[in-house]
């Protein structure tokens, strides 16, 4: 089982965002649809540049409505997240508005996060520089549970590579495994529910 470091000091959970609980079917249902939108956007590439690109630029504005030549793994998420929440009745995704994947796992409400991946969950990496976090990371869409060390996700702003890639050139299927080894660069930090399965609080 997976262990997760305590929410950083400092940062308080958005009990607004904790109170957004929906049934499992309903939440089960928007899993789902976040995995076959996510689909409809693979072979999306960059053009003219560093994330950039007609597309690249309609996922960037789906938190801040700002484009920009940035990092865009996230915004990709919420961009599918968001459609999703504007397609399917209930309430809206917890994922806190962010770009910036170490901001989600630290500010999206802690009931959001799984010991286990599955299905239309989001899988979280965590930068590491000689064994040292940094404040950068990287995300994706969990599509299929493939064994217990392996997965399948789409990604935006990777690359075709077999390494996880945080600064890549388009969105991809990737096959990924659950647990990083030691050495790798981006080691995984967790998963997250977009939507909240449980009663209302």
């Amino acid at each position: 089982m997976l262990q997760f470091a305590p929410r950083a000091p400092g940062i308080a959970p958005n009990e607004d965002l904790v109170k957004e609980r929906q049934s499992p079917a309903a939440a089960a249902l928007k899993a789902a649809r976040l995995v076959e939108i996510a689909g409809e956007y693979v072979g999306v590439v960059e053009q003219g540049g560093d994330n950039c690109g007609p597309e690249v630029e309609m996922f960037q504005t789906a938190v801040k409505g700002l484009t920009g030549p940035r990092a865009w793994c996230l915004s990709f998420v919420q961009f599918c997240a968001k459609r999703v929440d504007e397609e399917l009745l209930g309430d809206a995704t917890v994922l806190w508005p962010t770009e910036h994947c170490m901001t989600l796992w630290a500010r999206t409400p802690v009931e959001a996060r799984i010991d286990a991946p599955e299905p239309g969950a989001l899988i979280v990496w965590e930068h590491v520089v000689d064994g040292v976090p940094t404040t950068k990371g990287h995300v994706g869409i969990i599509t299929a549970v493939i064994d217990d060390d392996t997965i399948e996700t789409i990604e935006g702003n990777t690359t075709a590579g077999a390494t996880v890639e945080r600064e890549g050139d388009g969105v991809y299927r990737k096959r990924r495994k659950v647990r990083s080894a030691p050495n790798e660069p981006l080691q995984v930090r967790g998963f997250l529910r977009a939507w909240i399965r449980g009663e209302r609080a």
